[in-house]
């Protein structure tokens, strides 16, 4: 897993910058620099698309462009369609946007949701 995405995303408060030398120091201290490349995105597919499953290892792209890769994914019987997590690049954190998922020999249409995947009732 890509550590500024998890330390960026869920919160660099909780780490004590004081102290040294413990693992992975130096990692963190880069990711406070540098800032997120990778964000954690929730993914739910379009109807057309509904019963494609988005898998780990699928590529994510806009307009032919690579922007991330699918973690995880499964079938919601609830919203009866494909839903999934992946990592992406920032730029494209857009709730609503429309990607491709990358699915063996074709692509298929995803929009970017936020967590969590199944409304509340």
């Amino acid at each position: 897993m890509y550590p500024c995405a998890v330390g960026l995303r869920y919160g660099l408060g909780a780490i004590d910058w004081e102290k040294k030398d413990y693992i992975g120091w130096s990692a963190l201290r880069a990711c406070r620099r540098e800032g997120a490349r990778w964000v954690r995105v929730g993914l739910v597919m379009k109807k057309e698309d509904a019963r494609v499953i988005p898998r780990q290892g699928y590529r994510i792209s806009v307009e032919g462009v690579d922007i991330g890769w699918v973690t995880s994914g499964t079938f919601s019987p609830v919203i009866r369609r494909g839903v999934g997590q992946a990592y992406i690049d920032p730029r494209y954190d857009i709730e609503g946007m429309t990607v491709e998922v990358h699915v063996r020999d074709r692509r298929a249409k995803a929009k970017i949701q936020g967590f969590p995947l199944i409304p509340r009732r």
